[in-house]
């Protein structure tokens, strides 16, 4: 469940979503008494970053403000990850091993594609992942994170073995 409360301290104002978007189930309501306020509230049915823009008016007045409002993904479901694996010149490393680890038994691998890239799909939401890179010809150093959402632009940089 999710809440957030918006409340004018000098006047009545009217507040409406004039950009971007909420999440399903996530409803934007205006109650006038005891005092004015505005809410956004509800338990979203989906999770990622939704941005999206208020604006307050009173009279000839507005003003609009931007928010931003991350619902990471529940317990029991499901995200994806990719990247990209270069060197240092930004060229992609092809045929490495991506492996992709956690802090129990979860030990899933896969090569990058002839440009770099890697995808692990299914991956149960939750802390404490780790990529890390295998390379004959570079040496990366692993990545620590959170798979709370899908993720994208996981990308390692290798530098050149002597």
């Amino acid at each position: 469940m999710y809440g957030f409360q918006l409340t004018a301290n000098n006047g009545l104002f009217t507040q409406a979503i004039t950009s971007g978007a909420l999440p399903n189930a996530i409803l934007l309501t205006t109650a006038l008494a005891p005092a004015a306020a505005t809410s956004l509230a509800g338990t979203p049915t989906v999770f990622g970053v939704f941005n999206f823009g208020i604006t307050s008016t009173s009279g000839p007045n507005s003003n609009l403000t931007d928010y931003r409002l991350t619902v990471f993904a529940a317990a029991g479901s499901f995200v994806f990850l990719e990247g990209r694996i270069t060197d240092t010149n930004g060229q992609p490393v092809r045929n490495a091993a991506v492996v992709l680890t956690d802090t129990g038994v979860l030990k899933r691998a896969t090569l990058t594609s002839p440009l770099g890239y890697y995808r692990f799909e299914n991956v149960p939401a939750g802390p404490g992942y780790s990529v890390g890179v295998s390379s004959k010809r570079y040496s990366f150093i692993s990545v620590n994170f959170n798979a709370n959402l899908n993720i994208t632009g996981l990308d390692l940089v290798g530098t050149p073995l002597p």
